[in-house]
Parts: structure tokens; C-alpha cells; sequence
């Protein structure tokens, strides 16, 4: 695969990602998982740092940015486009971390 079809690929990806998901984002009320991860986000920093520390300590970087964003608004549609910035931008950072190390070889059966 060519440099440029890779990326339009991994671009593409993105985009079309984005148009599923950010269009219909302040549709339904909170679920579950929303709900528990805004509790979470809208105590004092400290009380984060607390209950990650004993918790959810791989959630930590997560958390303490939505701590900060549900200062700019609590409605639905604006917390969960934190959550789909991050799914928006995996595949070109994947593909940045990743396509060095691919290079041009092919996959091959593991030699016995």
C-alpha cells in the first residue's frame, strides 16, 4: 500500500467515524457509564486524585481531563465529544506509532 493510500485510509477512518458518532451525541440522556464517570469527574481535584489512587488508577488521565471539561457544559452531547475526540483520533496516532515499524515487509507464516 502506497504512503498516500495509507493515509487517506487512516484519515478516512477518522472522518467517517466522526460523522457517525458526533452528529447523534447529545441524542440520549447519560447512561450509565456517562453518569458514574461524571460523579467521578465533578468532585474537588483532590477527591479525584483520592479515588483514582484506590480505584481506577488507568482512568486517571481520562478523569482529571473531564474533570475540566465538565466546566464548560454538563449537557450530554458536550461531555460524551471528549470521550469521541479521543476514538477520533486513535487510528492516525496508531498509525503514526505503528507505520515506521511496518515497513514493507509482508506477513509470512511463523517458520517451524
Amino acid at each position: 500500500m502506497s504512503r498516500r493510500a495509507f493515509w487517506a485510509l487512516t484519515v478516512s477512518a477518522s472522518l467517517v467515524h466522526a460523522a457517525l458518532t458526533v452528529p447523534f451525541a447529545g441524542r440520549k440522556d447519560l447512561w450509565k457509564d456517562d453518569a458514574y464517570s461524571m460523579v467521578v469527574a465533578t468532585k474537588s481535584l483532590s477527591k479525584i486524585v483520592g479515588y483514582l489512587w484506590h480505584r481506577e488508577a488507568a482512568m486517571a488521565p481520562f478523569y482529571m481531563l473531564l474533570h475540566f471539561w465538565a466546566r464548560v457544559s454538563r449537557d450530554p452531547g458536550v461531555l460524551r465529544l471528549l470521550p469521541i475526540a479521543f476514538a477520533v483520533a486513535v487510528p492516525p496516532l496508531v498509525a503514526i506509532a505503528v507505520k515506521p515499524r511496518m515497513g514493507e515487509r509482508r506477513a509470512s507464516p511463523p517458520h517451524c
